[in-house]
């Protein structure tokens, strides 16, 4: 059988069968649903842009959540200084302050009202730990963030 949604992390993390998907639409979810509950899911993670109201309410009607809202910023580091030149270094994270970074992750994240933190039938103390782990991963795994500054 195929896994398709299923997210290894957040199955192995909270002891059942979790998926996500990114692509999600009203034209595709009861295709998403079916295969999901044949992987035996217990818990769906769906995405889909905030104005796309079609697929909104097609994942209510079937009895989805809303967990949080995305909203995502970029600003180039390299063509505008945040600070007067010499006040501030930003540079690469090394794999051997992955522990540091874990740190900084858990008291940003501490007040985070994100889906796993929204979502009640989640363990809080489960969920604490999911910034932390993840920001230690993308200092040194590659396929989690190209770069940690």
């Amino acid at each position: 059988m195929s896994m398709k949604w299923r997210s290894s992390i957040d199955s192995d993390r909270f002891g059942f069968a979790v998926g996500k998907t990114f692509t999600i639409t009203a034209a595709t979810i009861e295709s998403v649903l079916h295969e999901s509950r044949a992987e035996g899911l217990r818990l769906l993670i769906a995405r889909c842009p905030a104005d796309d109201w079609s697929t909104v309410h097609a994942l209510e009607q079937h009895g989805f959540l809303l967990m949080d809202t995305l909203l995502y910023f970029r600003r180039s580091l390299d063509k505008t200084l945040l600070m007067p030149a010499g006040e501030a270094l930003i540079r690469a994270v090394r794999a051997n302050e992955s522990d540091v970074v874990s740190a900084v992750s858990r008291e940003a994240f501490a007040d985070y009202r994100g889906h796993y933190n929204t979502d009640t039938r989640l363990d809080p103390a489960i969920v604490a730990e999911i910034y932390p782990s993840w920001a230690r991963r993308a200092v040194i795994d590659r396929t989690v963030a190209n770069e940690v500054l």
